[in-house]
């Protein structure tokens, strides 16, 4: 107190505290919110004019006028990605990659080692396999779904081409013999040597569809 006292009388006034030389923001936290909800989007001049047209589409606070509310071709078609990007090659992972260091550089060698390396990802063709699928996730958490993938496959090469762990791939094998052996228990079917559809009811019946001969 008594040094504020003395700095008063030596200058005057005593000097104003940091707080007091703050500045005030310049939107209050209703006027941001409103800016926000209701004032039109402006871009830098230094943004070109493809971009921001592709960005104020995206941000469109209208939820049927924003871009991709007409589904993702009109995301596609859009004319910010003309001629950049080959769709139809980027679905199938065959686009090359934008970057790829040379590890005989000095000067790569101790960049590249954050690099993870390429993963083995699943063939375009089996992928389409998924295509009923709500999602497909890990494919190694559902037990039926993956049983019935199984089935339907009936190919030890898919099984392996998705890396299954060993035991699970062994039981997974086990399962697809069983069932080529005909070891199930419900209705079956053979084709004889003749071509004639024979068939096998729940009981052991033996019945042809062959007609009378």
């Amino acid at each position: 107190a008594a040094a504020e006292a003395e700095g008063v009388a030596e200058g005057g006034a005593s000097k104003p505290s940091a707080s007091a030389g703050s500045k005030r923001p310049r939107f209050s936290e209703q006027e941001l919110n409103y800016n926000t909800l209701h004032m039109p989007i402006e871009f830098s001049r230094h943004i070109p004019h493809e971009l921001a047209s592709f960005l104020g589409g995206l941000l469109d606070r209208h939820a049927l006028k924003r871009l991709g509310a007409r589904g993702v071709e009109e995301v596609k078609q859009h004319h910010f990605f003309e001629g950049k990007v080959e769709w139809a090659l980027l679905a199938k992972h065959k686009l090359p990659a934008p970057f790829v260091p040379d590890p005989w550089l000095v000067y790569t060698r101790d960049e590249i080692t954050s690099f993870s390396g390429d993963q083995e990802l699943a063939p375009h063709e089996l992928m389409e396999q998924f295509g009923d699928w709500d999602y497909a996730g890990e494919a190694w958490g559902y037990e039926q779904e993956l049983e019935q993938f199984v089935q339907k496959s009936s190919t030890r090469a898919i099984l392996r081409s998705m890396q299954a762990p060993e035991g699970e791939l062994a039981k997974l094998e086990a399962q697809l013999t069983d069932t080529h052996d005909g070891s199930e228990t419900h209705d079956s079917e053979t084709h004889s040597e003749e071509g004639t559809l024979n068939t096998y009811d729940s009981e052991g019946q033996f019945d042809s569809d062959g007609g009378d001969e």
